[in-house]
């Protein structure tokens, strides 16, 4: 997945850059079928004490209070293999895993697909904190969208900014 969408992902790279929620299809580069929301978390404010993406979990629940499972997940970095994005998602909020953007990354990106018509009623996000305080501070100011596509440039369904704690 590319900032720019999926037309930009293969950066002129061909199939093997398609990837995230976006798939390879008659020579192009598009959004995988099936996917109709998507969760985005970005816009990390410059000039924090770094500016990564560092969450330990995130989480989305219908109006049942049942966990939605994303059907597709991308970060645009991560900072080693072990911390990439499945450990976002992976149901676990105390395990020592957690996701973690590459430090060179000007604007972490963080994108979960859900099916299309899915109706998510809450998101849970839970934050790294530990082993530094300042862990927490990292997310601040930065957006949660839910969003007809990847970018968040069509339909925005939901709009928010991360808070102090």
């Amino acid at each position: 997945m590319s900032t720019t969408g999926c037309g930009g992902c293969p950066q002129g790279n061909g199939a093997g850059w398609c990837n995230g929620d976006c798939e390879w299809r008659n020579s192009k580069c598009v959004a995988k079928p099936g996917v109709g929301v998507f969760l985005r978390i970005d816009n990390l404010k410059k000039g924090a004490k770094d500016t990564v993406l560092n969450l330990n979990e995130v989480t989305a629940y219908d109006k049942d209070g049942k966990v939605i499972a994303p059907l597709t997940t991308s970060m645009s970095s991560e900072l080693r293999s072990r911390n990439g994005v499945k450990n976002c998602h992976d149901g676990l909020t105390n395990s020592g895993g957690y996701c973690h953007s590459g430090p060179k990354d000007q604007n972490p990106v963080l994108v979960f697909g859900y099916r299309a018509g899915v109706d998510i009623s809450k998101i849970v996000v839970v934050n790294r904190v530990l082993p530094h305080s300042w862990f927490a501070e990292r997310i601040v100011g930065a957006t949660i969208r839910i969003c007809s596509d990847p970018e968040c440039t069509k339909k925005v369904l939901f709009s928010g900014t991360f808070g102090s704690i």
